[in-house]
Formats: C-alpha cells, sequence, structure tokens
C-alpha cells in the first residue's frame, strides 16, 4: 500500500513573557532523529531509490506575495544546497526547476515547491507554517512523490539579511521541510533543524545540528563499498567505518517495555548529540557517534515534542508518565565507551517500577488479570481482535473511577471499555470517547454488589489510517476508587478532610444537598479539579466551587461545554497575596452542588488532581537578576557565548517550591548556583518559573542540556542551551587513515571542516621553514571529520594534506610546520592557491 504521510507541518508557537509582581510572576504562555516509517517499526524507513537521485524538484516561479523579487526562490535552493553539503550522506537534490504548474498531486510526477497563498490545503486556524506531503509505499518505504507547501496565507514569509519579529525565514523553514522531503521525521532535540516548531524573527535553523546530518546519513549512508548513487568520491565520508552506535532498551524495573521514551546520547563534552525513539519493545539505538565516552538517558515526551508530533503515532502508543532517567541511575549515571565500526549494547535503562503488565491470555471474564486499587497496569490489544479481561474487588456503594488511557488520538488503539458486575456477564456500563479525554475512555460508577468486577478493553478500529491493534496498541488501565463523603458535610465547618491527588465520591441527595471538601495549598500548588458525573450517566449535572477560607469565591464551574459536557473542571494555581488569599499555605473548600438533576442516581467522583514536572520553556537574564525585569521564555534553544555567566530560568508545569529544586546544564566547565534574585514563581495559568546563576566557564560549543530537578523529580530541555564558540577552531590534530579514508579530531567547535591538499615533496626556496606552496581547496565544508581521497599520486610522488575547522568566527589555522630547530611560524594561508569560500 502507499502510505500519504504529512509529517512535516511545521508550526509556530509564542514566548511565554515574565512580569514580575512582588515575588509572583504574570505570564502569557503561548523524535530525535527519527525517520518516517508506514505501519510498523519492523517497515523500512521511507526513502527515495537511488536511481531517483538526484531528487528533482519544482520550485513555483510565482514564489511569495511577501517577497517582491527572486529572493523567496534562492532561499529554497540555499536550503537544498545545505543538504546536499552532507558529506556522510548520497542524497542529493538536483539542480534546481523554477516554473510553473506546482501542485498538491501525490501523482503528477512532479515534486512541487510552492506558496499557498489561499490557504486551499491549511484548515481555518491552523498554527502550521508549512508541511511536507509524502507519498511512500509502507512495505518498501520507496518515496513516489513530494510536495511541499508554506502556508502564505496565515504567514509572513521574509528573506531579509536580518528576519524581522513575527516573519518567518523561508530558508529555515524550507531546510525543515526539506528534510522530510528526505523521509526525516521530526527530531525532540530542541536544537535540531527537524524540531517541529518554527521560530520567527531567527536563522538559526538554516544550519543543520549532529542529529540532522546523522538521521539523512542513516538513510542514505556513504559507504567505501560503493553503497550510493558513485560510491565514495572525494570528499565523502563513510560514517559506518568511523562512528559506532550505542544499543539497548527502555524498561520497568520489572523488565517490561516502555515505548515511546526519547532516548538522548551526550559525549563527554555533555553536547547532546543523537537520540532516538523507544519503539514498542523498548528497544533503541543511537548511531553515527564517534569514538569515546558518553552518557545516555531518556524522557518522557510530555511537553513541546508529542507523540502526535511524530510519524509513528499511527502505529505506536508512547508512555509518559516517568521520570527523566540516565543510564546507570540519576545519582550516578553510567559511561558508555562507543568504538570505530561496534555497537555497544545491553544498555538497558531502568524507570523503576510504573505499572504492572496484563498476562496473557486474559480474552474471558474466568481468565481475567486481577488488578491492584490505584496502581498503573499496562495492556497491549495484540494480535487483531484481541480482548483484554481485568477484575477488581468492590464492595456495595464504592464508588469507582476507571480509565483507559492510549494516548487520545485512537492510533492505533482506540480503547473502548465495559465494566461488568461480578457475575462477569452482566454490564453495568460501557464507554468509547469519554468527553474531554479524545478518543480515549473513562467509567465512573456507584457499584451495586459486593465482590469481584470485571473491566473488558477492545479497539474500536475504526479509522482506516490506522492499523487495528498489534504490538504498538499499547494502553494503560487505572482504578481507582473513591474516597466516600462522610455525611453531613453540607458546610465549611463539617467539611471532608481531602488532599490534592485524592479521588472523592459522593451523591447529591436529596435535592439541595451540598457535599464540602477541604484541602491546604502551598504557594505554587495548582489543582485541576474535575467532577465526573453526567458522562458517565449519572443524572447529576454538577456545579463546582473553589472557595478560601473567608468563603471568597475563588473559581466555579457548571459545564465544561456547554450541552456536550456537562460536568464540572477548575484549574487554579494559589498565588498570595490576593482577595482571600492573604498568605500561604492555607485551607480551602470545593463545594459540590447540582445545577440540576439531585436524586439516588446523582453520584459523582471528585478528583483533587494536579500537574506534574514539565519543562517547556527557558530563557536567561543578566547575572544575579533572577525573575526580576520582565524577561521572557520560549520553547527554542537560548544561543550564548562560550565562557559567558549570566541567569537561566524553565517555565512549565509541576515545578515544586522546594529548596531542593536546582537547574544544572549539562558537560563539564559549566557551573549553576542559586541566584541572588527572585528564584521562583507562578502564574494564574499554572505555569512555573525557577532561575539559578550559570557560569559556561570552559564549557564546550554545542547543544547542552538544561535539567530541572530535586530529590525525587528530573526533567530535561534537550539540547536547549547552545554555547556558541568565540573564536575560530584550533588547530587541527594528527590525521590518521583507514582505507580511502581520513578522519581527523572532531573539536566542539568546528561545525565544518576545509581540507586541503598538495603534492610532495614540499619545497621551501627559501629556507625559512614553510612550504613556498601548501597546495590547494581538495574538500570544502566537510560536515564530518572524515574525508576520502580515492586519488592515487603519481609514482614517486605523494600528496599531503592540510585541515582547518571553521565556525561563525571564520577558519582557524593551517597549523604549524615542524623542524629540527622547533616550531616555525603558522603556516600562511597566502601559501595557499587558493582558498575555501
Amino acid at each position: 500500500m502507499n502510505w500519504p504521510s504529512s509529517p512535516g507541518a511545521a508550526r509556530k508557537a509564542g514566548a511565554v513573557f515574565l512580569v514580575v509582581a512582588a515575588v509572583v510572576l504574570l505570564a502569557r504562555p503561548a523524535g530525535s532523529y527519527t525517520v518516517i516509517r508506514g505501519a510498523s517499526f519492523s517497515n523500512p524507513p521511507a526513502h527515495w531509490p537511488t536511481a531517483g537521485l538526484p531528487l528533482p524538484m519544482l520550485i513555483s516561479s510565482a514564489g511569495s506575495d511577501n517577497v517582491p523579487d527572486s529572493s523567496d526562490t534562492n532561499a529554497i535552493i540555499a536550503a537544498q544546497q545545505t543538504w546536499n553539503a552532507i558529506n556522510t550522506s548520497y542524497s542529493q537534490f538536483a539542480a534546481p526547476t523554477v516554473g510553473t504548474g506546482t501542485a498538491l498531486n501525490a501523482s503528477d510526477g512532479k515534486n512541487s515547491i510552492f506558496f499557498d497563498e489561499t490557504g486551499t490545503n491549511f484548515p481555518a486556524g491552523t498554527t502550521a507554517i508549512a508541511f511536507t506531503a509524502v507519498n511512500f509505499s509502507a512495505s518498501s518505504g520507496i518515496i513516489t512523490d513530494a510536495d511541499l507547501l508554506f502556508n502564505g496565507r496565515d504567514i509572513t514569509f521574509s528573506t531579509a539579511a536580518s528576519t524581522p519579529a513575527g516573519q518567518y525565514d523561508i530558508q529555515s523553514i524550507a531546510t525543515h521541510e526539506l528534510g522530510h522531503v528526505q523521509g526525516l521525521d521530526h527530531a525532540g532535540l530542541i536544537r535540531a533543524v527537524m524540531f517541529p516548531v518554527g521560530a520567527d524573527g531567527t536563522q538559526y535553523a538554516r544550519r543543520l545540528s549532529s542529529d540532522d546530518r546523522l538521521g539523512v546519513s542513516s538513510t542514505y549512508p556513504e559507504t567505501s563499498g560503493g553503497a550510493g548513487i558513485a560510491g565514495l568520491q572525494a570528499g565523502d565520508g563513510d560514517l559506518l567505518q568511523t562512528t559506532g552506535s550505542i544499543s539497548g532498551a527502555v524498561r520497568t524495573s520489572t523488565g517490561v517495555a516502555v515505548p515511546g521514551a526519547h532516548v538522548v546520547a551526550l559525549d563527554a563534552n555533555g553536547l547532546a548529540m543523537v537520540s532516538d525513539v523507544a519503539r514498542s519493545d523498548g528497544s533503541y539505538t543511537l548511531t553515527g557517534l564517534f569514538p569515546g565516552n558518553y552518557q545516555v538517558y531518556a524522557e518522557p515526551m510530555d511537553g513541546v515534542l508529542a507523540e502526535q508530533d511524530l510519524n509513528f503515532s499511527l502505529f505506536m502508543n508512547a508512555f509518559a508518565p516517568f521520570v527523566t532517567t540516565y543510564l546507570g541511575g540519576n545519582a550516578s549515571p553510567a559511561s558508555v565507551a562507543v568504538a570505530a565500526g561496534a555497537t555497544s549494547s545491553g544498555n538497558n535503562l531502568n524507570l523503576g517500577n510504573l505499572y504492572a503488565v496484563e498476562t496473557e491470555a486474559n480474552n474471558t471474564a474466568p481468565a481475567a488479570n486481577p488488578v491492584a486499587l490505584e496502581i498503573l497496569t499496562s495492556g497491549i490489544v495484540n494480535p487483531v481482535g484481541d480482548v483484554d479481561y481485568f477484575s477488581f474487588p468492590g464492595t456495595n456503594g464504592d464508588f469507582v473511577n476507571i480509565d483507559v488511557d492510549a494516548s487520545g488520538d485512537g492510533c492505533p488503539l482506540d480503547p473502548v471499555v465495559t465494566l461488568y458486575s461480578t457475575n462477569g456477564t452482566t454490564q453495568l456500563a460501557a464507554n468509547d470517547d469519554f468527553p474531554g479525554k479524545g478518543n480515549d475512555s473513562r467509567i465512573v460508577q456507584r457499584l451495586p454488589a459486593t465482590g469481584n468486577f470485571f473491566v473488558k478493553v477492545v479497539d474500536f478500529g475504526s479509522d482506516p489510517m490506522c492499523p487495528n491493534d498489534g504490538l504498538g496498541s499499547f494502553y494503560t488501565l487505572h482504578v481507582n476508587k473513591a474516597i466516600a463523603e462522610t455525611e453531613s458535610n453540607n458546610t465549611m465547618a463539617t467539611a471532608n478532610g481531602a488532599a490534592i491527588g485524592q479521588f472523592r465520591g459522593g451523591l447529591i441527595n436529596p435535592s439541595g444537598d451540598i457535599d464540602f471538601y477541604s484541602f491546604t495549598a502551598n504557594f505554587g500548588d495548582r489543582i485541576i479539579a474535575e467532577v465526573t458525573a453526567n458522562r458517565s450517566g449519572s443524572t447529576l449535572n454538577p456545579t463546582l466551587t473553589l472557595l478560601a477560607a473567608d468563603t471568597t469565591v475563588l473559581a466555579t464551574s457548571t459545564d465544561i461545554t456547554p450541552v456536550t459536557n456537562l460536568d464540572s473542571l477548575i484549574d487554579y494555581t494559589f498565588i498570595a497575596p490576593r482577595p482571600g488569599i492573604p498568605s500561604l499555605p492555607a485551607t480551602f473548600y470545593l463545594r459540590v452542588t447540582a445545577a440540576s438533576g439531585a436524586g439516588l442516581n446523582a453520584y459523582y467522583v471528585l478528583h483533587i488532581g494536579t500537574d506534574t514536572l514539565i519543562t517547556l520553556y527557558s530563557g536567561t537574564n543578566t547575572l544575579g537578576a533572577g525573575l526580576s525585569g520582565g524577561p521572557s521564555a520560549d520553547i527554542f534553544p537560548k544561543f550564548v557565548s562560550q565562557g559567558s555567566s549570566f541567569d537561566l530560568f524553565v517555565a512549565g508545569t509541576g515545578i515544586p517550591l522546594d529548596p531542593a529544586d536546582t537547574i544544572t546544564v549539562t558537560g563539564p566547565g559549566i557551573s549553576t548556583s542559586p541566584t541572588p534574585g527572585p528564584d521562583f514563581g507562578t502564574n494564574d495559568q499554572g505555569i512555573d518559573f525557577l532561575a539559578f546563576s550559570a557560569n559556561l566557564g570552559t564549557g564546550a560549543p554545542g547543544p547542552h542540556t538544561i535539567f530541572t530537578q530535586n530529590a525525587t523529580l528530573k526533567s530535561a530541555i534537550s539540547g536547549a542551551l547552545v554555547i556558541n564558540a568565540t573564536a575560530v577552531p584550533p588547530e587541527t590534530g594528527q590525521i590518521l587513515w583507514s582505507g580511502q579514508q581520513m578522519t581527523y579530531p572532531s573539536d566542539p567547535s568546528a561545525d565544518i571542516w576545509d581540507v586541503y591538499r598538495g603534492s610532495l615533496p614540499l619545497v621551501d626556496a627559501d629556507l625559512n621553514g614553510l612550504a613556498d606552496n601548501y597546495g590547494s581547496p581538495f574538500s570544502c565544508g566537510s560536515t564530518s571529520p572524515l574525508t576520502a581521497d580515492p586519488a592515487v599520486p603519481a609514482a614517486g610522488s605523494g600528496f599531503f594534506y592540510l585541515v582547518a575547522g571553521k565556525n561563525l568566527m571564520g577558519e582557524g589555522t593551517l597549523g604549524f610546520a615542524r623542524t629540527p630547530g622547533g616550531a616555525t611560524p603558522e603556516r600562511p594561508k597566502t601559501a595557499l592557491t587558493a582558498t575555501c569560500p
């Protein structure tokens, strides 16, 4: 089958703006290199056949309405050349063709690039900047068509030398989308060009990251064995020969797979080099790693990068509720040695006791798996048509809340849950697509008897875009017995004591009944209090009210959504001082009443939920300023200078008000410490902020990860702090040879490498210890520190090579000639016949 895919909906996001009011912050909040596959991880990645390369693409001559000249076309061509420059990949874009006749059409024989100025192909209200439609075979992975569309209706595009705020750089967006054209999915490293969110007013996505280059090189690898278009040519590089891999699995403490974890490799400098997403069996592989020592961690896809950003969401569900965890444990991360041409295997990450797991066969009520109340249980609907039964003990009058979660998008599993009475056959309730949970399911019931009750989970299985069931149809089952109310709790003085995180069950009967619950909250605590009743068959249309101790109404909710969702939800963050809250911690009250429907069947379950630690944004401020002065934070990478000092802050949900909170940055030579400025704040939307001072010291240039943690929690913003070099790269070290390929040390300050070649013997006519000629450009802009030279010098002669690293500061030195009397001056570039551009 052909598998139409649109992985490239690069989307926009706003910043979080911070304004300090005393200690309160007010804010206006706004995988990995993975390859596209169809239907299963076992299928080949999407790719163009060798015969189809270099890839022809038709660029619309109409261009962008925002650009009056041909610079829009030139920007797209420059983006193609960026991918063409990767010396370890044989994927190439053909010389550009500019003309008419572009269209979104998988069967027109044209790979089109155009600006959709009327928005015909973009739904109203979309946040998409652009998207790429890729048509490929799920079984072979062969791509037959790819069309790239810019959203010209809603987005203002630019080719200016400095992109204005609110506008999007065409070359940056094109570079991202052309990654999709070649078969790359979205990435989880924030610095990567393939990260799913585009930044306005910036141009950093014109430059590929290590993750991007390794992604396309894994699909189209240059090899000395002759794979690719024409075998290993001058300037190419064979990564398979000179790099190694790390493999393993992400598992619970009992050895159960954790699918969808984002796994990241950090090199010895703390740089986020490459990442992967754990498959259905928990396995991962981190490829393209140069020899050395690495650390590996797994983080949940619960922040800016979500399962739905990646193409695998069509055939695998991801599990997110876990703490970011290093291989070897967070207290003492393990170091993994990587050797060229080898794989270090068995590197399994232990995420702890996350959930119990079903045991097949549990296809009938008599074979049901017993589940413990309040404990997550995982299951898989596999093979097609699988039925899973579970049992739990209950008592007549118990209030139970049963949730089945499978990512909420219906792919590949749209779970249907059914509750049966103690005989295993009498149906008490069933649900598919619970309002507010997408395609996931929930049942809330008051049990009518005492004994073992039964829960059945199956797949609704109606979406033609989703494979029915299978290894990726992972879900979790959570059966919670709510603590029953104790009457009389009709006043604040007689309120039932509760706590954040609890489920409480009650009955609004007779008419006029009022149920109060009290709990304690501290500064920055957030409650997400939800009443489930009407959606689960109760007659009750509830009203939920949050009150302060002086009876000030802080929030109230009757209908989550009028007509379609007649239950109640309050999302509230506690900040003081404010009306009714002179200080914190303090006692607060939740009141449940009936807007209508009170009576014998007016049961409900109240969940006093809260948020979890998820860091989403980062920002910088003047050293010692903390969160003062109204700084802004966003999801994009922060670019800072090598050796600088500043205050670094993170923002997200669930950051506790805890003296043990810390922010750290990966890599030696980088230190963080408490800031003397305001260091913690929160806002009404539940976004928390934490600031620390950072000193980059001798930290290496490149993308580092920011960690937020305390004694029990840990969250990562992977590759979010990018250190810019402040000088040209140093002299390149010794060149080593393996067959036709030379390799040289990979200094982190070098973005690319220029190689110069000359013929031996060297001539020093003026006897100054320097050759009169040091050759000419051989390979300019190599993206990896390896370069092939298939040429053989003439008999009696030879070649010599000089390598210089290059970054945004310029090209580094050619090094120093060595003589018996010691070091001579630096080799002059004037002694080259020409220099690389």
